[in-house]
């Protein structure tokens, strides 16, 4: 396993959300949450390109964990790495139990 397998594997419950404009993004779960209308929301984060600046003034492209929120009917288990568990479903969708223990479902 090279050093960027190893980093997703430690990353968290790796899934696939489909953007408003039907993009698909790999994300990381840290969380579910359900809004006061009553929508399931996840907690996830994409990792991003950033500048990153030495002191030396040198700068290099970097991943960035972005918090975003996905709708519940918008996120799929991911392809390749499947981290999503099959046993644990949630209104015929898959629910990132035990995301992280500290993200718990926040909400009514």
């Amino acid at each position: 396993m090279d050093a960027g397998e190893e980093w997703r594997a430690k990353a968290g419950l790796w899934a696939r959300a489909t953007l408003p404009d039907g993009q698909e993004l790999d994300v990381v779960g840290t969380g579910r949450y359900r809004s006061k209308d009553g929508c399931w929301w996840y907690e996830c984060e994409a990792i991003l390109p950033a500048r990153y600046e030495h002191a030396d003034g040198r700068t290099q492209v970097t991943g960035a964990p972005t918090p975003i929120s996905v709708l519940v009917d918008d996120i799929n288990p991911h392809p390749r790495r499947g981290l999503l568990p099959p046993a644990h479903r949630w209104r015929g969708r898959w629910a990132a139990v035990g995301a992280r223990e500290a993200s718990p479902v926040q909400g009514g």
